[in-house]
């Protein structure tokens, strides 16, 4: 009777589980690639999960701004205050609510982006971490002249080398340098050209360590003789700020000019003046040769016409204390050269080829000038017999005085015409030996 008089029964209780879970887009971007966090909550139980509510301060980095994807979220979420907020609800055995938070960055941006997120319900609670590197490049550039120095007229060269060591990948990496005018530069890339003498090259993406580099070269000519000085630059969309401390660099290429001057005087003249001389005889040549460029000179050669321009077999090679010189450096040369009557133009000429460019030449000219005058003759009179008389013309007056024949008596003489004849005679030869006998020159000098 008494076996029915007891019974038993049990009652299930289903009890929720809330998992959630944070998981990162891309555990690495670069920056100013958007990042991404999907946060999903489950109930893996088998009882009804009330009150479920959660709760994610959203990281407040540099460059942050985070907004729900709301074609991949589930119902029910929002962001207040920068708060990402759920419930309270209630989530069903096995089912399951998500949200996908992204947001954009920037190169401040830069660095470890760390989120929890939180969940409570009735009954228990849970939360979940993920984070996001967002990737900073790091652009340099160098540029180095390829020669330097060069002689006007060879060709200048740089090259620019652009690179990434950070570990983001640079975006639309560009290089811009402002040339040195007076050349006409040219490029040796595709992605570079030169618009009003500014070099751009539109490189685009730079990957960790990838290189870039492009040649620009032109001839040089005398008008940029000297410094060429030159700054490149180097950007990238995504640099940071603090990054861009080797985004340029400069390089410089001197351009010498090769040049010589010769300044040749005779004697005690100076420069350009002529030398006066009394009479013939040797006279001491200067000669100064001075490296007027900014080229260093060899084989510094000095020749002397030898007042005979058309004629260089007798050219006179003058010895000078030196065949190099440094720019700016002077050296003189002294010849002693036989100087006769008249007037002697010497020109010399010295060359010499710039140690940058053996087979070019500079060269330059110079003359002095020495004058020997003429001796003047002045005539000296002849001297007139005495007794004889000289007529308005100049002639002697040959008309005899009367003969006086008494005075001879007592002596053997001629007769007194025989005496006329002789005096006669003797008288038309002393006339005849007058006009024939030239002057006798006295010499003096005159001076110039």
């Amino acid at each position: 009777v008494l076996a029915n008089n007891t019974d038993s029964a049990s009652i299930t209780v289903d009890c929720p589980a809330i998992v959630i879970t944070k998981t990162a887009d891309d555990p690495s971007v670069n920056a100013t690639d958007e990042i991404g966090f999907v946060i999903t909550v489950t109930n893996t139980g088998d009882g009804n999960a009330y009150g479920v509510t959660v709760s994610d301060t959203l990281p407040t980095d540099s460059g942050l701004g985070w907004y729900i994807d709301q074609a991949n979220s589930s119902a029910g979420w929002s962001i207040i205050g920068g708060v990402l907020k759920y419930g309270p609800a209630t989530l069903a055995s096995k089912a399951s609510v998500h949200v996908h938070i992204v947001s954009d960055t920037t190169p401040a941006s830069c660095g470890l982006v760390d989120n929890t997120a939180s969940v409570t319900y009735q009954g228990g609670s849970g939360d979940d971490s993920s984070r996001v590197t967002v990737l900073c490049p790091d652009v340099t550039i160098s540029k180095t002249a390829d020669n330097s120095p060069i002689l006007a007229g060879q060709t200048a060269s740089y090259t620019i080398s652009a690179w990434n060591t950070g570990a983001g990948t640079a975006y639309d990496v560009t290089i811009t340098d402002t040339l040195p005018a007076g050349i006409a530069w040219t490029e040796g890339s595709e992605l570079c050209s030169i618009t009003g003498g500014v070099l751009t090259c539109e490189i685009g993406d730079l990957g960790d360590d990838q290189i870039f580099s492009v040649t620009i070269s032109g001839p040089s000519t005398v008008e940029v003789c000297g410094q060429l000085p030159n700054t490149a630059s180097v950007a990238a969309a995504n640099e940071a700020t603090s990054a861009k401390g080797n985004n340029s660099d400069d390089a410089s290429i001197t351009v010498q000019c090769a040049s010589i001057s010769l300044v040749k005087t005779a004697g005690n003249a100076a420069d350009g003046a002529d030398l006066l001389l009394a009479v013939s005889g040797n006279v001491v040549f200067t000669y100064v040769v001075t490296n007027t460029g900014t080229a260093a000179l060899q084989n510094v050669d000095l020749v002397d016409d030898n007042a005979t321009p058309g004629n260089t077999s007798d050219d006179i090679a003058i010895s000078c204390p030196k065949t190099t010189l440094a720019a700016g450096e002077s050296m003189t040369c002294n010849a002693t050269l036989p100087v006769g009557i008249g007037l002697r133009i010497n020109i010399a000429t010295v060359t010499a080829n710039p140690v940058l460019e053996p087979e070019g030449e500079v060269s330059d000219t110079d003359d002095a000038v020495v004058r020997v005058p003429e001796p003047e003759v002045t005539p000296t009179p002849t001297p007139t017999p005495s007794g004889t008389v000289l007529t308005e013309t100049g002639t002697p007056d040959l008309t005899l005085p009367p003969t006086d024949t008494g005075s001879l008596s007592g002596t053997s003489s001629p007769s007194g015409s025989t005496w006329q004849l002789l005096l006669l005679a003797m008288a038309g030869l002393l006339a005849t030996i007058l006009l024939l006998t030239p002057a006798r020159p006295t010499a003096a000098v005159r001076k110039r």
